[in-house]
């Protein structure tokens, strides 16, 4: 479950650094 979190993290803010608005920047990190 850890990693998950983390994942969640690091997905929410490389999403906020990389667009703002945007519901999934790249398709594939899911």
């Amino acid at each position: 479950m850890a990693k998950r979190d983390t994942f969640l993290q690091l997905s929410r803010r490389r999403v906020h650094h990389h667009t703002k608005g945007r519901p999934h920047p790249n398709p594939s990190a899911h």
